[in-house]
């Protein structure tokens, strides 16, 4: 499975930012434009299945433009994701899958640094997932997840544990 897909993104009530200097002082000023983000995204998916195994891999890349400059231009950024999956069905109702996945992203002259330097950002994720089917409308998952994010901004490193129960039911 292959994908392209464009959109555009228009928020009436969030103005476009520049910034000027007032006085020696640089100011953010909102004018009568509205802000429109513009984004063009490509991916593709492989399953493959094989001695009562799945193997899934996906990659996603995608590309961000924004009229709005106020900030040095945060919202234009550069993405990429390639997420593995491994599953397997343990008994008839029970499965279990475990998943690796990495992203970068890349905000271009967000000179986050001072250096003069696009802030980029590159996460790792790691889960492991148990699914029981009670039926064929319900079923319960539970996950665990670990996701630690670097970046060349400091503050916005961070790790990050989550543990998911929930009961769903399909119709």
């Amino acid at each position: 499975r292959m994908w392209w897909q464009g959109q555009q993104q228009r928020y009436e009530n969030k103005r476009q930012r520049v910034r000027v200097t007032v006085a020696g002082t640089p100011t953010n000023v909102n004018l009568e434009t509205s802000r429109i983000d513009t984004r063009h995204e490509a991916g593709f998916e492989e399953t493959v299945r094989k001695w009562g195994w799945t193997f899934k891999m996906s990659n996603e890349f995608y590309r961000n433009w924004s009229n709005d400059h106020a900030l040095g231009e945060p919202f234009d950024k550069w993405f990429y994701k390639m997420k593995y999956t491994v599953s397997r069905n343990i008994t008839k109702k029970l499965t279990a899958d475990v998943s690796y996945a990495y992203d970068r992203t890349v905000f271009l002259k967000k000179n986050v640094t001072g250096k003069n330097e696009d802030q980029i950002d590159n996460a790792n994720e790691f889960s492991g997932t148990l699914t029981y089917k009670f039926s064929k409308r319900w079923k319960i998952k539970s996950k665990f997840k670990y996701k630690g994010k670097g970046s060349n901004n400091d503050s916005l490193e961070y790790e990050n544990y989550t543990m998911q129960t929930g009961l769903y039911f399909s119709y």
